[in-house]
C-alpha cells in the first residue's frame, strides 16, 4: 500500500509557517509522522505545495497538488495522489498528527471490507484524512471538486465512506496551533 503524508496546507494557524518543519520534541513534526507511518506502508511520499528545507533531511519524494486543484484544500492532495496511484490503495495521514497508532493502516484495512474509503474516528470525532482509500474514487472526487466543493465530510457521505472508531483519542491529537510547538 502507498502512503501519503498530506502537508499541502498554507499554515495559517501557525503563522504561515510550514507546519511539518516546526520543531516538536526536538525534531521537525513531519519526522514524527514519517517514523510512525513508514513502517506500515510499502512506500511513502509527501504531498506539499511549498518546498521546505526539512524535505532534504527526510529523503522522500515530494509532489505538489495538480494545477487544476491548487488552493482547493486537502481534497486536492487526495485527488492528486489518486492520479499518481490509480487503481491502488493509498493510506493518507495529515502532517500534524504525530501520534497515530502504530497499526493504524492494518486496522483501517481490516475494517474497510467493501468500502473504498475508510477513515478513523476517536472520541466521537471524525478524522477523515486519516484513511485508507482506493484510487478508483478519482472520477467521483474530480466531479465533486469541479463543482467547487471542498468539504471532506460531505464528499465522504456522497461516496458512502465507512469509519472505524478508535478508543485512544490522544493518538489523534493534531498539532495545528503555534502553542503546540514550544
Amino acid at each position: 500500500m502507498q502512503g501519503v503524508i498530506l502537508a499541502g496546507g498554507k499554515g495559517r494557524r501557525v503563522g504561515g509557517n510550514f507546519k511539518g518543519g516546526l520543531l516538536y520534541h526536538g525534531q521537525p513534526l513531519i519526522q514524527h509522522v514519517v517514523q510512525r507511518i513508514q513502517p506500515q506502508v510499502d512506500a511513502l511520499v509527501i504531498n506539499a505545495n511549498n518546498i521546505d528545507s526539512v524535505f532534504e533531511q527526510i529523503n522522500l519524494p515530494v509532489f505538489p497538488d495538480a494545477p487544476q486543484w491548487q488552493d482547493m484544500g486537502p481534497l486536492a492532495g487526495v485527488a492528486t495522489s489518486f492520479t499518481l496511484f490509480p487503481d491502488q490503495w493509498v493510506f493518507f495521514a495529515p502532517v500534524d498528527m504525530p501520534q497515530l497508532p502504530e497499526d493504524i493502516v492494518s486496522q483501517l484495512w481490516q475494517h474497510k471490507k467493501d468500502c473504498r474509503y475508510c477513515y478513523a474516528s476517536a472520541d466521537n470525532r471524525d478524522h477523515p484524512l486519516v484513511a485508507v482509500a482506493h484510487g478508483s474514487l478519482l472520477p467521483d472526487l474530480k466531479s465533486y471538486l469541479a463543482q467547487g466543493e471542498r468539504r471532506v465530510m460531505q464528499w465522504l457521505k456522497q461516496i458512502d465512506a465507512c469509519s472505524l472508531e478508535f478508543s485512544d483519542a490522544q493518538a489523534f491529537v493534531n498539532l495545528n496551533r503555534l502553542e503546540c510547538f514550544t
